[in-house]
């Protein structure tokens, strides 16, 4: 759920900078937990806690005077809640028991499209050359485009199929 929510605020704040509508929204998360709301949660509390931490961090590490100092109710802008230490922490300890939940979804053929989704984008989200490298790797393929490699010079294509090594007989 964590992602889930992290994936909205994600694109609620590419909105609002879009939009030039200057969201805060840790002060969103705090209003959206208040008593009576129907967001109102024990995770939007831990959202919360964190983001409060966050900032306090924030501020005791720029107190000389480099930084300006952020003012009441004003909260550094996270670029994404998944970063943030409190929430980050939780979902380094519970990514292993979501991935093999979303195992056994996929092995008894139940699908789980949020939790399987949400744990794509966590493992999108903190890994460098993963979406890259892969869509590099489908277009070639498809159409022997080629890639270059991080740890090797040059440019490279293989041979996925055997018409792929057929075709590259031919040239």
């Amino acid at each position: 759920c964590i992602c889930l929510i992290a994936e909205c605020f994600a694109i609620f704040q590419a909105a609002s900078d879009m939009e030039s509508w200057d969201v805060n929204i840790a002060e969103c998360v705090r209003l959206w937990n208040s008593p009576g709301s129907f967001l109102e949660s024990r995770l939007m509390e831990k959202i919360n806690s964190s983001l409060v931490d966050d900032n306090t961090n924030y501020e005791e590490q720029h107190k000389n005077g480099d930084h300006e100092e952020l003012k009441d109710n004003e909260v550094m802008e996270t670029k994404n809640l998944m970063i943030v230490p409190g929430m980050a922490a939780e979902l380094q300890e519970l990514h292993m028991a979501w991935r093999r939940i979303v195992a056994l979804c996929f092995a008894s053929a139940i699908p789980c499209p949020t939790l399987s989704s949400s744990l794509t984008y966590h493992d999108s989200y903190r890994t460098r050359k993963l979406p890259t490298s892969l869509i590099r790797a489908q277009r070639d393929f498809f159409d022997a485009s080629g890639y270059s490699r991080y740890e090797q010079e040059g440019w490279f294509s293989t041979c996925w199929t055997n018409e792929h090594t057929k075709e590259r007989k031919k040239k």
